[in-house]
Formats: C-alpha cells, structure tokens, sequence
C-alpha cells in the first residue's frame, strides 16, 4: 500500500528511514521505505514527468526519491528513484537529502 500523496520532506537517509517507521496514516503504522524494485515500479513511461497518475498520487515531487537498497559495493550509498527523468539512480550518499515516499506491506528481503 502506497501512501496517496507522499511526505514533502527532503531528508537524508538514515532520517527518511525512521520517518516511515514513525508514521501514522489514518491510523495505520507500519510504514517503512520501499526497496528501489518497488519505488522504480510506480513509473509508467507512457506518463509525462512524475511518471505516475495524478488521479492516484499527488505532492509527487520531480526530483529523487529514497530507497531502502544500499549499493552493494557502497554501504554509505544507497538506490533511489527520480521522478522527473523517470530512472533509477545508483549511488545516492545517505549524508545527502532526497525525498521520502513510504510504502506499507511485508518485506521481501529478495528484493533489498
């Protein structure tokens, strides 16, 4: 489940994390940040820039998004998505601010 309209905050990503973790939506916890496979799979490349419907989703900012992934070869880096180009980005430093989209559901650990 996807939060409908994402926080507008830019905040690192040790941050970003416990924002998630911390979150109430109507009453529901259990947020946390997505995997960069579940962020990358709200963009649908036949949509202008977000990338996603604006009748489902708003507050979508054209700008990058945190994953929870952390590149494999760099542990101070981590995945994220960006919503104006619409791709993936690999080596986002966690020291630097992005923005937060929280996602609520099980973990799949195969896909972190």
């Amino acid at each position: 489940m996807w939060e409908r309209a994402p926080d507008n905050s830019s905040l690192n990503w040790a941050s970003a994390a416990s924002l998630c973790a911390n979150k109430v939506v109507g009453g529901t916890r259990g947020w946390r940040l997505p995997s960069v496979v579940e962020l990358v799979s709200l963009i649908d490349p036949s949509l202008p820039a977000p990338f996603v419907p604006v009748n489902v989703f708003t507050n979508v900012q054209l700008a990058n998004y945190w994953s929870t992934t952390t590149r494999g070869n760099s542990p101070l880096d981590a995945w994220g998505v960006n919503f104006k180009f619409g791709n993936v980005i690999d080596a986002m430093g966690k020291t630097g601010n992005s923005f937060v989209w929280c996602v609520r559901g099980p973990m799949q650990v195969s896909v972190y």
